[in-house]
């Protein structure tokens, strides 16, 4: 049995629980009050949500097809999704803002970089964003020991960007 048919074998259950539950989360997407979502902290943990629902999504496809290397770089990006979540929960109307302002910001600063080169920018957010200072200065780890996850930066963020 090569290694392929023997990961397959040994995660299957997990496979298969991954499926559905990506699933059952694709169909509440559908049925969610976007007027509601709209508001904060909802559109910021909107972002975050579908950032990770469709992260999952291209982990296990890209593990089901062979590439579990690959998948080490999206799989730290759930990390720092669920560290965002979590460090927004802690306060969620300011850091809601702050995360959305720096957010926005980011998106200005790439078509302003864009439009440097004659690219037509295709999403253009209008609004005098800054980059927060609370969420630029805070750190992964800082946010991690805010939400009291040191040790899993330690142990899983800190291996997973050590291995991609």
């Amino acid at each position: 049995m090569n290694t392929i048919e023997t990961l397959e074998r040994d995660f299957l259950e997990h496979n298969k629980l991954l499926t559905r539950l990506i699933d059952d989360i694709d169909q509440r997407l559908l049925g969610l009050d976007m007027r509601e979502m709209s508001e904060l902290p909802h559109s910021a943990t909107m972002l975050l949500f579908v950032k990770a629902v469709k992260s999952a999504k291209v982990v296990r496809n890209l593990i089901c097809s062979g590439y579990g290397q690959d998948a080490l770089h999206i799989a730290c990006q759930l990390f720092e999704v669920m560290i965002s979540l979590e460090f927004i929960a802690k306060s969620p109307q300011t850091r809601a803002k702050n995360f959305l302002e720096y957010y926005y910001y980011r998106i200005e600063e790439r078509n302003r970089r864009l439009e440097q080169y004659g690219n037509t920018v295709v999403v253009k957010e209008t609004g005098p964003y800054k980059g927060s200072d609370e969420w630029v200065n805070t750190s992964l780890q800082e946010k991690c020991q805010q939400v009291n996850r040191e040790k899993e930066y330690q142990l899983v963020y800190f291996q997973l960007s050590e291995s991609s």
